[in-house]
């Protein structure tokens, strides 16, 4: 399927950011869709639209207006350390906005693939390691709950009512412009800081928690893939898992530090525990769509580092 105009929620966000980038590269007409406009316009996007996911009237205009061929929903109000802060607004951007726009596409018999930004956060209380795209959804935080209720919501509109809409189901997936907010890029940052003497150490919780991480690029890959076939849904994930004790080593052993040297454990910072090993079989997409991650955990954490670095240095 060739596209020709695509929309994006959450536009200023990472994936956002690499997604566009990747679109632009194919000369795709591209609307970015924000709650709010950046003080700079983000040069891969054609337009950008001042629209909050919660004024769906708006966000309908938007569409039948610009008739794009898809919709990657990545719009979220929460993700990251507390998932169950404004609860409300949770339901009503990751669930109801769901609802609203997959009813106004089947009720005006509009084509748009929309795609939607799932987590493997629908996962975080199951038993079963791998976990698949049909493995039981046990969320445990309001917005693990959210994104499993509007993926239910996807399956409904495709498989009763014919929809375009497929579900990606995201495992961490990190890249330079990161918000700090996230155990990668405290590590990142810190280690830089550390490095250029702006401080003395670091204070995380548990360092042998592990997550299946990827890069964002890859991610953005995969949701490209989904887009131009047949609707369905995605697991995108490495598939194999990395402690926080990798990230420690592998950033500070690019400049040169021993992270044991600077790293205070503080219980704090822990969090509730997974009951298995919350890992992504990606085998479908793999298999389905010819896509496999490309840039390795190493490349992925050195590449943040460097960036934080710069960053620093050029202040």
């Amino acid at each position: 399927m060739k596209l020709k105009k695509v929309i994006i929620t959450g536009a200023c966000g990472q994936d956002g950011y690499y997604l566009s980038r990747l679109l632009a590269r194919l000369d795709i007409e591209i609307i970015g869709i924000v709650k709010k406009l950046p003080l700079k316009p983000h040069k891969y996007f054609n337009k950008m639209i001042k629209c909050n996911l919660k004024e769906f009237g708006k966000f309908r205009d938007i569409v039948l207006s610009e008739k794009p061929d898809v919709i990657f929903n990545l719009g979220a109000p929460s993700s990251g350390q507390n998932m169950d802060q404004n609860s409300e607004e949770q339901f009503d951007v990751n669930l109801g906005f769901v609802f609203k726009i997959l009813n106004f596409l089947d009720s005006e018999n509009i084509k748009t693939h929309f795609i939607q930004a799932s987590s493997s956060e629908v996962f975080a209380l199951n038993n079963v390691s791998p976990q698949i795209e049909t493995s039981n959804f046990r969320p445990k935080t309001i917005y693990g709950l959210t994104k499993a209720t509007a993926d239910f919501i996807i399956r409904y509109y495709r498989e009763v009512k014919n929809l375009k809409v497929s579900s990606a189901i995201l495992y961490n997936h990190e890249s330079p412009i990161r918000r700090e907010e996230f155990v990668t890029k405290k590590i990142t940052s810190a280690a830089a800081e550390i490095y250029l003497g702006h401080r003395k150490n670091l204070k995380l919780g548990s360092i042998d928690v592990r997550r299946d991480w990827l890069h964002a690029i890859d991610v953005c890959e995969g949701l490209f893939k989904i887009a131009i076939n047949r609707p369905n849904d995605y697991i995108i994930s490495r598939g194999k898992t990395y402690s926080i004790k990798d990230v420690l080593f592998i950033a500070f052993n690019y400049l040169g530090l021993d992270y044991q040297e600077y790293v205070v454990i503080d219980k704090k910072f822990n969090h509730s525990p997974d009951i298995i090993e919350r890992v992504g079989d990606n085998s479908k997409i793999k298999l389905d769509l010819k896509w496999k991650p490309s840039i390795s955990f190493e490349r992925m954490i050195i590449e943040m580092v460097r960036f934080d670095l710069r960053r620093l240095m050029t202040k």
